[in-house]
């Protein structure tokens, strides 16, 4: 059976990584987290993902610039993941295309956009779930993961 495809996932929020993060694996694929874009240089290194979804803002925008030019010097074209810019920022689309991204996704989105988006690049998953990914608990007070996307369904 071939290998789920792998997303990493870098935002400095830990709500926004665990929710895109639940999204992605509800849709099939395996993902990773990444705080910064530090964590994330050293995380594309160990898991060779097969596609980056990145906020612009890890914690500032300086920060995704930097990830992206480290990651396109230490791997060659045809080794690199896509690279999906999100943000919110209203100047999204024009940023993701001086960062590089091969495409953006403007928040606030819908768990069915971030799926597509996702599919887009990916294709359909390869192979069923088999697990839920080790994401950290919520807060004390706050919904769990299955929670939110039940009430975002």
């Amino acid at each position: 059976m071939p290998a789920r495809k792998r997303v990493l996932v870098v935002d400095d929020d830990p709500d926004v990584r665990r929710l895109v993060a639940g999204v992605v694996v509800d849709a099939g694929y395996d993902a990773q987290t990444a705080l910064d874009g530090e964590h994330a240089i050293r995380s594309v290194v160990a898991l060779h993902p097969d596609l980056i979804l990145l906020d612009l803002q890890v914690p500032e925008r300086s920060l995704a610039f930097q990830f992206a030019e480290v990651y396109r010097e230490r791997f060659a074209a045809g080794a690199r993941a896509p690279i999906i810019a999100i943000s919110g920022a209203p100047d999204v689309e024009a940023v993701s295309q001086q960062l590089g991204a091969s495409g953006f996704l403007r928040k606030p989105f819908d768990v069915e956009e971030l799926t597509r988006c996702v599919r887009a690049y990916l294709g359909e998953p390869t192979a069923a779930a088999e697990s839920e990914p080790d994401l950290p608990e919520p807060a004390a007070g706050r919904p769990s993961l299955s929670e939110t996307l039940r009430l975002m369904r």
